[in-house]
């Protein structure tokens, strides 16, 4: 079973046409080496018949030859008076004119029984099983010692072996009866001739029949071959043609055609997939065109989007120009419309010009951020005296508490300041705009690692105030601002500003409100200076 299966498996990596020319060259061989060992063996039983049929008349003529010999002891004679006289008898006057030549007429039979093919040894017996005569190989009774049958009125096969044949054959009297015999003679049994013959002949003729049956089977089986691989191209030709182009539609060829050849079903396979190759073909140009309508519908989509969100954006936008231009412009027409403006009026027509200054800035600034036409220039700065400087011109600066470490005066970093100052101020700003009324506004300087990388932590942290707590999800939004804080004069971009600097810096910034308070976490990494500031 594992030879077939490994000839299964083997047979599974050939092509079709390679299976069928395995398969009929091995069928067409065995066929012809089948037959010619049918044919070889039938021939075999024919001419072992006719060697049976030979040896059995061959017997049968030496019996008829050896009568006369046996006749000459007579068993009823019983001196040599009686044989002479019982010779002399009508039945048997033939033994007469034998008994003065009998052994040479004997040699002479037994001679002429060996003459014939393959005669090894011939043998006259007589009824007791005496020898009387014999000639040939003396050692080919050796294994073939049989008893006669001495019911047998003819010549038969005794034995046989692989390589000789046995024949026995009786030899009776031959009577003749007259008017004037008183009751029929009967025949007398004179005793037996053996002959063995060889299957030499035999042999070598079946032998030569089985090559003359191969070679012509094989010749035959070639000839076959031949037209049936003629036929088996023909006949998978179309197949191997269909079997390439399905490859090829396979691999993303929808081009590939097959010639329409062979037989019905074979014609009608290759019309199916020409047909089949058609569709797909149609249906992939179906898909492209879908595909572009649906591209041009998302870029349509897309710009239609960009559009809507940029009409947000300019409503959004309008809305805080409106919104928070509106109160400082009423405040400077009252200035300007006052005769006598008092101290009072003074101040806040001034803080509403700053208010409008700081919106216009913001919205400069964001304008750069978004065109990305802003610049870095990073230089050496020293935080410290960055914050210190930035309170120093805070209107609020008695309202904001600096906490910074021992060795603040010797932290170094690489940065833009102008950059810096702005996300802090912007910082600083919204703490003490937002925060509850007269509140401190806790600004800490500190040292952290983040990702193995030291860096400088600016907190800037504040009560909650009336405004609240800004929602974590959209506090750094663009023009984000809570429901509460309204009130108070903004633009809504100081946070995103914020984010979008400390994050062209490097930095991280980062929303941690509580209950009580909000707080604010900016975080850059830093350089290690060993002087202090000068």
């Amino acid at each position: 079973m594992s030879d077939v299966s490994m000839f299964a498996r083997w047979l599974r990596g050939k092509t079709f046409q390679q299976q069928i020319n395995t398969v009929v060259t091995l069928g067409v061989l065995l066929f012809a080496i089948s037959a010619s060992l049918v044919i070889s063996w039938l021939g075999r039983s024919q001419m072992r018949d006719a060697q049976v049929q030979q040896g059995m008349q061959i017997t049968n003529n030496l019996a008829n030859r050896s009568r006369l010999t046996l006749a000459f002891l007579y068993p009823s004679a019983e001196s040599a008076t009686d044989a002479l006289d019982a010779a002399l008898t009508p039945p048997n006057m033939k033994t007469l004119a034998l008994l003065y030549a009998s052994a040479e007429n004997t040699t002479d039979i037994l001679n002429a029984a060996l003459a014939f093919p393959d005669m090894k040894r011939v043998c006259v017996l007589q009824a007791d099983g005496q020898v009387l005569a014999s000639a040939g190989d003396m050692q080919q009774f050796d294994t073939l010692t049989i008893t006669p049958d001495r019911t047998a009125h003819t010549a038969y096969l005794a034995a046989e072996t692989a390589d000789s044949l046995l024949f026995i054959a009786p030899v009776y009297t031959r009577p003749t009866t007259t008017p004037l015999d008183a009751a029929d003679v009967r025949e007398e049994l004179l005793g037996f001739v053996r002959v063995l013959q060889g299957k030499d002949s035999l042999a070598q003729a079946q032998q030569r029949l089985l090559m003359v049956n191969l070679g012509i089977s094989l010749l035959f089986a070639v000839f076959l071959l031949a037209a049936l691989g003629r036929l088996a191209q023909r006949l998978t030709r179309p197949i191997m043609a269909l079997s390439v182009n399905m490859a090829r539609a396979g691999q993303g060829d929808l081009n590939a055609r097959v010639k329409i050849e062979g037989s019905k079903d074979i014609a009608d396979m290759t019309n199916a997939f020409n047909l089949m190759v058609i569709a797909l073909r149609d249906r992939e140009k179906l898909i492209e065109q879908v595909h572009a309508a649906e591209a041009a519908n998302s870029q349509n989509l897309l710009l239609a989007m960009h559009e809507h969100a940029e009409r947000e954006h300019q409503r959004r936008f309008l809305a805080m120009l409106t919104h928070e231009l509106k109160t400082p412009l009423s405040i400077i027409r009252m200035r300007l419309g006052s005769q006598k403006p008092s101290a009072n009026m003074q101040k806040h027509a001034l803080s509403a010009i700053a208010d409008m200054d700081g919106i216009i800035g913001r919205v400069a600034l964001t304008s750069r951020i978004e065109d990305q036409s802003l610049q870095l220039q990073p230089i050496p700065c020293w935080p410290t005296a960055l914050l210190e400087g930035l309170l120093s011109q805070t209107p609020q600066a008695a309202r904001v508490q600096l906490n910074k470490p021992a060795d603040a005066d010797t932290l170094l970093l690489h940065t833009d300041p102008l950059l810096l100052r702005t996300a802090v101020a912007n910082l600083l700003d919204n703490a003490l705009k937002y925060a509850a009324p007269a509140a401190n506004v806790q600004v800490t300087l500190a040292t952290q690692t983040r990702a193995d990388k030291p860096g400088l932590l600016i907190c800037v942290e504040n009560p909650t105030g009336p405004a609240g707590v800004p929602d974590p999800a959209q506090v750094f939004v663009k023009y984000y601002r809570a429901p509460a804080a309204r009130q108070q004069s903004g633009s809504g971009l100081g946070l995103y500003i914020v984010q979008e600097l400390v994050r062209r810096l490097g930095g991280q910034i980062n929303y941690l409100p509580s209950a009580n308070t909000v707080c604010f976490a900016l975080w850059l990494p830093m350089q290690q200076h060993s002087q202090s500031t000068p």
